[in-house]
């Protein structure tokens, strides 16, 4: 529209999305879980199941604070004679961040997680029994976080002494 033409417009306001931060990174999250002392102590570790479970993701200033909860189930063999199977089941909190540049407090995450890789080791305790077991668990992340943004448009308009034909274009 030129400046000598005169022209209603009518703006409206839109709250959209729009992307901050996107990117891949990986967590890695080392943890100790001690066998209670009723249990025999670890022979040889037959079988286990891990989940990351309640994973709160929270932006912060360059980085991401990522909490939640490892699910372990594992099976093992007794170290004693008779090397029978024994069941451990617990749920262990974790807390850690990871470096995010752009991040900040107030964005949304939206952040999707694979658990990829896994290693166990047993640790023996103060005493020298080897009822620790030493986690070391990787977890692919694809991080996404938006901010909340006000965005005027113009909704309608015409032309005062002249026809007005607008020409519209999507919005990215």
């Amino acid at each position: 529209v030129e400046d000598n033409e005169q022209v209603e417009i009518h703006h409206k306001s839109c709250n959209v999305l729009n992307t901050a931060v996107m990117k891949k990174d990986i967590c890695r999250i080392r943890e100790e879980v001690k066998l209670p002392s009723s249990m025999p102590e670890i022979g040889e570790l037959l079988w286990e199941q891990t989940e990351l479970c309640n994973l709160e993701f929270r932006p912060e200033e360059d980085r991401l604070l990522i909490k939640g909860d490892i699910s372990l189930l594992i099976l093992y063999t007794a170290r004693e004679e008779n090397r029978h199977v024994e069941c451990f089941e617990t749920m262990l909190p974790f807390n850690t961040t990871i470096e995010c540049n752009g991040s900040r407090e107030g964005l949304i995450p939206h952040i999707t997680h694979a658990l990829t890789q896994k290693e166990f080791d047993i640790l023996p305790d103060m005493d020298g029994v080897e009822r620790i077991l030493g986690l070391d668990l990787v977890c692919d992340l694809c991080i996404r976080l938006y901010e909340d943004m006000s965005v005027s448009l113009i909704d309608d308009l015409y032309g005062i002494r002249n026809n007005i034909r607008p020409e519209f274009a999507p919005c990215n």
